[in-house]
């Protein structure tokens, strides 16, 4: 992760469902999600994320239900929000 807390439980904070997600940026204006999936897999493992698990899915299943790979580099990849 970049940031302190995270940006993705920041942004999803009391957040359970992914549709909620994708709305909620939406409503922000967010088009596009990085994800760096050793560096979110490894802090996930470590406890640097602090999110309760249905905040966390909610996250992840937005990613896969609400977004589409658009760019990808190595591990890492850049959404778009469908």
């Amino acid at each position: 992760s970049v940031c302190d807390p995270p940006s993705a439980e920041v942004l999803t904070n009391g957040i359970e469902e992914a549709e909620q997600v994708w709305k909620k940026f939406q409503g922000l204006g967010i088009t596009h999600v990085v994800i760096k999936r050793k560096q979110y897999e490894e802090d996930n493992r470590y406890g640097l994320y602090g999110w309760p698990m249905k905040q966390r899915q909610a996250f992840e299943d937005f990613v896969v239900q609400y977004c589409q790979q658009a760019v990808e580099f190595g591990p890492d990849a850049i959404f778009r929000l469908k």
